[in-house]
């Protein structure tokens, strides 16, 4: 059995990196802890790496080999921390659909590691139309008391285990402006959203069958937060210990201005993905000779934003700091998401064996106050709605989104429903969704006059009354499916 070691820098690094002589005056917020310490989840007993591998490209890109290798490697080197999710691999697709626990549920029958050695977090699916195939018989999937057991029971079963220590609500039932969209549109709001309490009586009873320790969500709001806060607390049930959502160098106000607080205050404990976003801050899109391989090239369109004009930009400027202070795009990345107060553990992915090394050994990287200052000029420079067209959860000050992807336009909302929404606040409201009726009429008229005459007459055919009876935004039915996979990065 091969035994990968791992290699922590040793010594202090020139530029950026704390020396010997100052690192026991290091604030708390700027030294934290490396790859493999351990950490405690919220208000549970879970005590994790501050690393946590991330398993999203296990069955698309990568082999059951390779990810064996990856598996090996980590837990070798010290971490006990994997996240999977019962829709992975990425970019989805019902024929690659539960690889990726396959994978890892192979790796644990070698008997490599002990079960109880491995904290294992997976997510259950939130609203989504087109990702129907991950339930048996298909249906759209909801977070119902029916389906998060459906979802559980085929995870564990996909694992070979008898639990899994988190379960985590992979993105909302209710319509959350997410993976890209700039802005809340309350034109998208839909009727007949799972209620919190539901959603929370379902985490309850895979609890209570001993299939799941703990419960958490995933590309959540405050709102979201507070609500089932709120709900566990007055009617005694489970509380919610992690809140998985994006945060890195291009994607910081969302979390870093009311999720914060909110997460503090009702001790949820932040799980960061997209460390890297997407590999973009690695720096290696920069250059021309980026591998063929690479996410972004092996998959056109991939996250594209990241590669438009501000935000490439805003890289270029991040890896120029990294050099100036003899650290590399990544370290500088990871060092940056592990220094946060907030940031319990940070979720990396690897399509390589080089790859996972380095971004472990960055986690032993302390970033000085001069480097740590830099970023912040950097932020305060691309901050302040630059970038907002990058979406996110809609905030201004955001330079990147969740799970990647272009903002688009969702389909326009039943008349019912906007005229519920019209009732809210009737003028204001009112002219949004006026204007917001024009621009999509003339986005089709446009669409319709690029098209040859046989497509534009088919195009007049009258719709199908099954796809016309859709409430599902056309953003959150296209994230999830294939071949439009341009919004997945975790």
């Amino acid at each position: 059995m091969q035994n990968h070691a791992f290699t922590a820098p040793s010594g202090s690094r020139t530029g950026g990196l704390a020396r010997s002589g100052t690192s026991a005056r290091r604030s708390a917020a700027v030294c934290r802890a490396a790859a493999t310490d351990r950490v405690k989840l919220g208000g549970s007993d879970l005590e994790v790496s501050t690393c946590c591998l991330g398993t999203m490209t296990w069955g698309k890109q990568n082999t059951e080999a390779e990810a064996h290798e990856q598996l090996s490697y980590a837990f070798d080197a010290g971490l006990n921390f994997l996240d999977t999710a019962e829709m992975y691999p990425v970019p989805p697709a019902k024929e690659t659909q539960g690889r990726t626990d396959l994978y890892i549920g192979s790796w644990l029958k070698t008997g490599r590691v002990k079960r109880e050695d491995v904290v294992i977090a997976t997510k259950v699916s939130g609203y989504s139309v087109q990702n129907s195939y991950v339930r048996s018989p298909p249906e759209t999937t909801r977070v119902t008391k029916a389906q998060i057991k459906a979802s559980v029971d085929a995870s564990l079963q996909r694992l070979g285990v008898d639990h899994v220590d988190l379960l985590q609500i992979h993105w909302p039932d209710r319509y959350v402006s997410l993976f890209g969209a700039p802005t809340y549109d309350i034109a998208n709001e839909r009727e007949g959203d799972v209620p919190f309490e539901e959603q929370l009586r379902g985490l309850e009873d895979v609890v209570k069958a001993g299939k799941v320790r703990y419960v958490g969500v995933s590309n959540e709001t405050s709102y979201g937060v507070s609500e089932f806060a709120w709900a566990a607390k007055t009617l005694g049930l489970p509380k919610i210990q992690t809140i998985q959502n994006c945060y890195h160098l291009l994607c910081r106000t969302a979390y870093e201005t009311d999720l914060a607080e909110t997460c503090r205050r009702h001790d949820v404990s932040l799980l960061a993905y997209s460390p890297l976003a997407g590999g973009a801050l690695s720096g290696k899109y920069l250059t021309r000779d980026a591998p063929k391989e690479a996410r972004f090239n092996l998959f056109p369109g991939y996250m594209e934003r990241y590669y438009q004009s501000l935000a490439r930009s805003a890289t270029e400027e991040y890896a120029e700091l990294a050099k100036k202070h003899g650290l590399t795009p990544t370290q500088l990345a990871l060092a940056w998401c592990r220094s946060r107060w907030f940031v319990r553990s940070t979720i990396i992915g690897a399509t390589s064996l080089p790859q996972l090394k380095e971004n472990l050994d960055a986690f032993s990287v302390e970033l000085s106050p001069e480097v740590i200052e830099g970023v912040n000029q950097l932020y305060k420079k691309y901050s302040f709605g630059n970038l907002a067209a990058l979406g996110g959860f809609g905030s201004s000050g955001n330079l990147a989104g969740m799970h990647g992807g272009s903002s688009g336009s969702s389909t326009p909302t039943p008349a019912s429903q906007q005229a519920h929404a019209a009732q809210a606040t009737p003028q204001l409201l009112q002219q949004h969704l006026q204007q917001r009726a024009k621009q999509q009429q003339l986005a089709a008229q446009q669409q319709q006059q690029q098209q040859p005459q046989h497509l534009q007459q088919h195009a007049q055919t009258p719709p199908v009354p099954q796809r016309a009876a859709s409430k599902e935004p056309a953003l959150i039915r296209n994230v999830f499916s294939e071949p439009s996979f341009s919004n997945m990065s975790a």
